[in-house]
């Protein structure tokens, strides 16, 4: 079953970003809660610090498989990280391992997993993962299977890629050796119509090469959440890096926000 929820919350999310799209850019990513390692150590972290520049313990740690951040502009959700979600290829040495890019799996109003001893020092399993509402599906290129995101690229860097929100179906969990890499929702295997797009594009900075999926529009999940906080994850095949995401309040605190914002914007251009 896929969902489909436009109108006022749409409407109000467009308003709003129309006028001040910048100052609504809201990261909502939150700390891995197991211990991470560092990117060019083999440090075992706590998980107070930052998701960009950690991969989890015992996986590869370098930049192209880190998974980076969730931003929410309006409604509409960006991923950005190392890892390359066109090929899905990781660099081990000087040859490739490939491991797909998944989808984004999201729980209403409760957190994705459990930690039974502690935040300091769980390496897993991730309790409670598979009980997702909603998953956010990207399209596969079946062409070189069904693995691989069928992003269209536009121009060099640069494209469209169609994806899905459903709340039923089957999925394949991650296949890596350890409690903390396995076991974990990753790709969204239930059949459906692909009927919206997001952008896809890539940059590189002072930290190296970085790969964008963005405008995923995230009104339709606000709405059915009903006020409760919205929580995401996704993952690689392998789990080698898993980011989390956190939308407050089902996103309607940034909508009032945006609103406020917007009938300021107003009045100071009445007074002018």
């Amino acid at each position: 079953m896929e969902i489909r929820v436009i109108g006022i919350v749409t409407a109000f999310w467009g308003l709003g970003c129309a006028v001040l799209p910048s100052v609504l850019a809201l990261d909502i990513t939150i700390a891995d809660p197991h211990r991470d390692k560092v990117i060019g150590s083999n440090v075992k972290t706590g998980p107070s610090l930052p998701e960009n520049g950690r991969v989890e313990w015992n996986a590869i740690a370098n930049q192209t498989w880190d998974l980076e951040s969730f931003t929410l502009n309006g409604s509409k959700l960006n991923m950005t990280g190392g890892f390359n979600y066109l090929t899905g290829m990781g660099l081990i040495g000087t040859g490739y391992y490939k491991a797909p890019m998944g989808d984004i799996f999201v729980y209403i109003g409760k957190e994705p997993y459990s930690i039974p001893d502690g935040p300091e020092d769980h390496d897993g399993p991730w309790a409670g993962a598979s009980g997702w509402d909603y998953v956010i599906a990207f399209e596969r290129d079946m062409s070189i299977g069904p693995n691989y995101l069928n992003i269209k690229e536009t121009s060099p860097g640069s494209g469209k890629v169609n994806y899905g929100i459903f709340n039923s179906g089957t999925f394949q969990t991650t296949s890596g050796s350890l409690a903390l890499n396995a076991g974990l929702p990753w790709r969204w295997t239930g059949s459906g119509t692909f009927d919206l797009q997001a952008d896809y594009a890539s940059f590189s900075d002072s930290e190296g090469a970085h790969y964008s999926l963005y405008n995923i529009d995230l009104s339709g999940l606000i709405a059915a959440a009903n006020g409760q906080p919205l929580y995401l994850h996704t993952t690689m095949q392998c789990g080698n890096d898993v980011m989390w995401g956190r939308v407050p309040d089902g996103g309607f605190t940034l909508i009032l926000m945006g609103l406020g914002l917007m009938g300021l914007g107003v009045a100071a251009y009445r007074r002018s």
